[in-house]
């Protein structure tokens, strides 16, 4: 517990304290992974062929090696915010893969269905999350 309070100390302190506030002490280095992701799934994507198979297919791995760096670390203080991450994780790879089949002509006929269920739940979860920080604020 002393290390948590030490760790919020330096949070607050330090001028990086907008990239660091985030993270657990032991994942303080995220961000960097985080930007690693954001330029993997989009400008290296770039580099390839737009909408060709190898792109989605990169694009496949890049989400699940991510999806698995955050799932093993679990590097955000809320567990909520983790749980966020690993599901909005998912989702890129879901739409990725759905994309990938769709290319292949190998879809199932209910794919859109997939893609507008994964589109509502996702709506519905950022609704929820509003609505209980809402609460929290009026409460403040």
């Amino acid at each position: 517990e002393l290390q948590q309070e030490e760790w919020a100390e330096i949070i607050k302190k330090h001028r990086l304290s907008f990239l660091l506030s985030s993270y657990k002490r032991r994942t303080y280095w995220f961000e960097v992974i985080e930007t690693l992701r954001r330029i993997s799934l989009s400008g290296f994507l770039a580099l390839f062929q737009p909408g060709s198979t190898r792109q989605i297919v990169v694009g496949c791995v890049f989400s699940l090696f991510f999806l698995r760096l955050y799932s093993f670390y679990l590097p955000l203080l809320s567990t909520r915010d983790n749980a966020l991450a690993e599901m909005c994780n998912w989702q890129l790879f879901s739409i990725l893969f759905i994309t990938l089949l769709l290319n292949f002509g190998e879809a199932p006929r209910f794919a859109g269905i997939i893609l507008l269920t994964i589109l509502y739940v996702s709506i519905l979860f950022m609704v929820y999350i509003l609505a209980k920080n809402m609460k929290a604020i009026i409460l403040l």
